[in-house]
């Protein structure tokens, strides 16, 4: 995190190892803050509601994706709490679980032309960290047919 604002809070992260930092913005409970492309109007949600408890759900409707193109849907559960090791070290975490369904426009002024499908997403967030220390996304197009998937992991972790 590298500041504090009114209603936000602004953290900058490498995506991957050779790449340049981004900023990327989060209200106040951590959801990420995004809007469509061509749109003035930021939404701030997200899969976590807290305080998180095990059993605890959460929906979202039409969080635009980070570039604007398209958005996601989605019903989450909190499934347990478990120990999950990354780079950056072994932490208790919360195991988030999410299924959902996205949609991308090509032409967002005619909204017009547009491809969707479902996906699963897990999001193993540590208390002591303060945020996501893991993240596996995987989408599909069509049935069963896997079209994307991520996973991203905590490399560093510096405690104040």
């Amino acid at each position: 995190m590298v500041a504090v604002e009114a209603e936000r809070l602004v953290f900058r992260a490498r995506i991957s190892p050779e790449g340049q930092p981004v900023t990327r913005y989060y209200d106040r409970s951590l959801a990420s803050c995004r809007r469509m492309r061509d749109s003035d109007v930021n939404m701030c949600d997200g899969s976590l509601a807290f305080p998180l408890r095990v059993g605890d759900r959460k929906a979202y409707e039409k969080r635009p994706w980070s570039s604007g193109v398209g958005a996601n849907s989605a019903e989450c559960e909190v499934k347990g709490i478990e120990s999950v090791s990354v780079p950056a070290g072994t932490f208790d975490a919360f195991r988030v679980q999410c299924d959902g369904a996205w949609t991308r426009v090509f032409d967002l002024r005619a909204n017009a032309s547009s491809k969707s499908g479902r996906f699963e997403d897990t999001i193993w967030y540590a208390p002591v960290v303060g945020r996501e220390v893991k993240w596996t996304y995987v989408d599909y197009f069509g049935p069963g047919r896997v079209y994307n998937k991520k996973q991203t992991e905590l490399t560093e972790f510096l405690p104040k």
